[in-house]
């Protein structure tokens, strides 16, 4: 391991790793709470002495010795697949305390160990920004994501609005917050993130890759944030590859730690393009990224060459994106010709359809080509390996050398050095011009502005006339709690009175009864929950599908008299009793279909820890699985359009294969979520200690209407029961 000393450096060494695994058994060190930076200690902030890491068999690191004190800034440098990743977390507490790997050393902070301190007890102290910005948000809307990281931090709740306000002020993002994160822009999240992890004002901060997905101008603005947290004490562990845009924003790196073997080879000249014929000559008009979304790309004429390279430039929320996903056919305004374009997605995972990187560059392809391009690129090493078992940079450069292989005169790449180190992307960009050399068309979207100008032959820049990305542009809010009279009612006590309910009518049969129940309910919810009565019905139909199902088995299944004989035989009794079980279904269902639509997630898990004390870790394991339901669907469309893309004229059978690919891409992907959004609360402070509530639930006299109301219809239907059959 080499290591590159900055201006007045201290050097980092590395030595034989100590043979102490770091225990997982062991008590956590006992943090105090406070809402402010510790007291300085001559101590060094944190210290790494002898981190040896072995995951899946495979040694990632080995030797490490680290020290950072206050107002220093460590920057570690180093290949995709070298560890800087992993040394980051294993700082960080999640391994081996979250995730499975076996480590040795020692951590210390301020002198004493924190070997054996989770995350959520280094989160005291310390704030972490991880590659995925969106991974590390928890909560539905911005102001209430900067309030967690203090409430999970025990702050007086008389303290925490004016520390988010101040906190969306020094980061820039206070016109978002009281914008949902679901809808902002990448550049958008990825400052929200920044601000979580540092407003419970950690003393040290660890970011790995924090500019990787943003446009040059939020890169900007980011930069300058890190440079001022740094002089104002904070000691700052950065994993990055854009070096020149973080030092031009005043950030003085005072030791660089290189995990790899030495400088980055410098970057070879590219030979002169020679533009063949036109390939595909484009005309998009009002593109979308949704059928019901505004448009981002009002016009672009687009003209490809053989043996071009065409870059697409401008900020995050452009439509860049977009515009490669129209040129490769996919909805909703694909353009013609598109059969022969390939792309590759800014996931690189979404497209993986085998589970060996040979199979993968050999898929529909040309298995000598793929080899020898994976030699090329120095992956040959991982044929064996799973794709999805890479680091991001390694998968990225997979995903290309399986599009190149399949042979596409034109080639579409989404940010084809995201993730990657400079020699990396060196690599990547030699095959590029060896592809373009071939006579492909090669389009690509990128924010690295050198990349652009050194290999592209015409770069075409998508910023909007106004200099507002259509991704940040306000819309109307929408609500995290429906505004509505319903809505505004305790979320547990609706719960309870829903299940109490439920539990009653599961003791009856009589249909009447129970079908008035269903009526009223169903006549009151668009009043009481302010929807409409479309929207209503189409939540209702599950319910509507289900008792007709019930109806129909119990009439042909169950004996008695019989009402009708042909063609199939009905019973008298089976049909009573196929209606009043249906009644049931449909009033449980109408009960479901209210609390569904006065309920949110954010509020329903505030309410069942406040009010009902349900422990906080089942309540976030519940706001998890909203956090969940909200970006599968858009996970899903994105690997069902990556596996079209590449199984472009496969066969039925090929074709079937491949949704059964997409549904094992889509649980990984919901595996992969899951544990990122548990480690992102655990960085946070989940579980070292109470929560303060910076809003604090009470119950009103809405809530006691409910329980009247509520308690005097169960008693009618009671007594209605008792009266009619």
């Amino acid at each position: 391991m080499a290591v590159v000393p900055g201006p007045g450096a201290q050097r980092c060494t590395a030595r034989p790793a100590g043979r102490t695994p770091m225990s997982r058994t062991q008590p956590p060190t006992t943090m105090a709470a406070t809402g402010t930076i510790p007291a300085a200690s001559a101590a060094p902030v944190l210290s790494a002495h002898g981190i040896r890491v072995v995951r899946d068999g495979l040694l990632i690191l080995d030797g490490i010795d680290l020290e950072v004190t206050a107002g220093e800034v460590v920057l570690i440098r180093g290949a995709s697949g070298t560890g800087k990743s992993t040394l980051l977390n294993v700082m960080a507490g999640i391994l081996p305390h979250t995730q499975d790997a076996e480590v040795w050393g020692q951590i210390c902070h301020a002198g004493e160990p924190v070997t054996a301190s989770p995350p959520a007890r280094r989160s005291r102290w310390m704030g972490m920004l991880t590659q995925d910005p969106a991974a590390g948000l928890c909560m539905q809307m911005v102001r209430d994501e900067l309030a967690l990281s203090l409430e999970l931090r025990e702050w007086d709740p008389a303290d925490i609005g004016a520390r988010v306000t101040d906190i969306a002020a020094t980061t820039g993002i206070t016109p978002l917050l009281d914008r949902r994160v679901g809808d902002l822009s990448g550049g958008e999240q990825q400052r929200v993130a920044l601000a979580a992890a540092l407003a419970g004002r950690p003393q040290l901060l660890l970011l790995d890759e924090p500019l990787s997905m943003l446009d040059p101008r939020s890169a900007v603005a980011v930069s300058r944030i890190i440079a001022r947290s740094a002089s104002d004490g904070l000691a700052l562990i950065v994993v990055e590859h854009r070096i020149d845009d973080l030092r031009r924003s005043g950030l003085v790196v005072d030791t660089e730690l290189n995990l790899g073997s030495g400088p980055p080879p410098a970057a070879r000249p590219v030979p002169e393009s020679h533009p063949g014929r036109i390939v595909l000559n484009a005309h998009l008009e009002g593109v979308r990224r949704s059928p019901d979304g505004p448009t981002v790309v009002p016009g672009l004429e687009l003209c490809l060459h053989a043996g071009t390279i065409t870059a697409l430039v401008g900020p995050n929320g452009s439509g860049k994106t977009t515009v490669l996903r129209a040129l490769a056919g996919l909805p909703p305004d694909p353009v013609a010709g598109s059969g022969k374009v390939g792309l590759v997605f800014q996931r690189a995972s979404d497209q993986f359809l085998t589970t060996s990187v040979e199979a993968e560059v050999s898929y529909r392809a040309d298995r000598h080509s793929g080899r020898a391009m994976l030699t090329r690129l120095g992956l040959a090493d991982l044929e064996p390996r799973n794709p999805h078992t890479l680091s991001l940079g390694q998968q990225r450069r997979v995903a290309l050398i399986a599009a190149a292989a399949q042979g596409h005169q034109i080639i579409g790449l989404d940010e084809p050095t995201l993730g990657l180190d400079s020699g990396a992307s060196g690599d990547v960009s030699d095959l590029l011009v060896d592809l373009r050399d071939q006579g492909r068309a090669i389009v690509m979207s990128t924010h690295d502005q050198e990349l652009a100008s050194r290999l592209a032959d015409n770069i075409i820049d998508l910023s909007p006339h106004d200099g507002v990305p259509t991704t940040s542009r306000p819309g109307p809010l929408r609500r995290v709690t429906p505004d509505c009279p319903l809505g505004r009612c305790s979320p547990s006590l609706k719960l309870a009175i829903a299940l109490v309910t439920s539990l009653a009518l599961l003791a009856t049969t009589a249909i009447v009864p129970i079908a008035a129940i269903a009526l009223i309910v169903l006549c009151l919810v668009p009043l009481l929950c302010h929807v409409r009565p479309a929207h209503v019905s189409r939540l209702y139909l599950p319910a509507l599908g289900f008792a007709l199902g019930v109806i129909v088995i119990n009439s042909v299944t169950r004996p008695g008299t019989p009402l009708i004989s042909e063609p199939v035989t009905v019973t008298v009794q089976g049909l009573e009793m196929g209606l009043g079980l249906a009644a049931r279904t449909l009033a449980i269902g109408a009960i479901a279909v209210a609390f569904v639509l006065s309920t949110g997630g954010p509020q329903f898990v505030a309410s069942l820890e406040q009010q009902a004390h349900i422990p906080i870790r089942y309540c976030f394991g519940l706001l998890a699985g909203y956090r969940l339901l909200e970006t599968l669907g858009r996970e899903w469309d994105t690997i069902r359009d990556a596996q079209q893309v590449r199984s472009r004229g496969a066969g039925r059978l090929a074709r079937g294969r491949i949704v059964l690919v997409s549904v094992f891409c889509l649980f990984v992907v919901a595996l992969r979520r899951g544990q990122q959004l548990s480690d992102a609360l655990e960085l946070r402070g989940l579980g070292s200690g109470r929560r303060t509530f910076w809003h604090r639930l009470r119950y009103t006299r809405r809530d006691l209407v409910l329980v009247v109301v509520s308690a005097a219809l169960s008693l009618l239907t009671v007594l209605a029961c008792q009266i009619l059959p």
